[in-house]
């Protein structure tokens, strides 16, 4: 059985991402699109952190069957990626893929902060949306691996105000069932490579 462990340093900017890829593009995503960015993405400081399989959810989001984490030295990285001309030119291969993709959810963490994923585990990430409704609190289960903080960026379509990991339980098991409407919760597992 793989495990994986995961450093997310503070002082830094954690993306999170949901997307939906087209049935039969995997390959093009994988294959072509991947390869490409990554050396871009790296060059400019990014770092992926691993992917995720979300095998349920209850989200205002299109049914996204996977969860990416990315680690940025600084919003302006992420911003030059997205501004790179070599980006540009490859990006139509990613979005050609994807059935929905959203990304720029930007968080940080107070310490650094290892977490170990272990494979066939199922673990919890839970999302707040930013409302207006200030009096409305996060009261679910505190057993989180990790707590990220919102990190402000006027680029997100999707507005979330917090997010948190952590190891699936009953109790996670039932906010799928009965969350808050300022909630989103999703059943992830870490994708290791075969």
């Amino acid at each position: 059985m793989q495990q994986d462990t995961i450093l997310f340093k503070a002082g830094t900017v954690i993306e999170i991402s949901f997307a939906r890829i087209k049935e039969g593009k995997e390959p093009q995503l994988f294959g072509q699109y991947f390869p490409k960015v990554m050396p871009i993405l790296n060059e400019l400081g990014g770092q992926s952190l691993g992917s995720f399989a979300v095998t349920e959810s209850l989200s205002e989001l299109d049914e996204p069957q996977m969860s990416a984490l990315f680690q940025w030295p600084s919003l302006e990285a992420f911003e030059a990626l997205h501004t790179d001309p070599r980006f540009l030119e490859i990006k139509g291969i990613r979005d050609d893929a994807l059935v929905f993709l959203s990304n720029g959810h930007f968080f940080s963490v107070k310490e650094d902060t290892e977490v170990t994923f272990i494979e066939g585990q199922f673990y919890g990430l839970t999302t707040t949306k930013h409302t207006d409704n200030s009096g409305e609190k996060d009261n679910r289960e505190n057993s989180s691996l990790i707590s990220f903080d919102l990190v402000q960026s006027s680029k997100q379509d999707y507005q979330l105000e917090s997010a948190k990991i952590s190891s699936w339980s009953e109790q996670t098991q039932q906010n799928l069932l009965k969350p808050a409407s300022t909630f989103n919760v999703f059943k992830i597992q870490r994708n290791f490579l075969q």
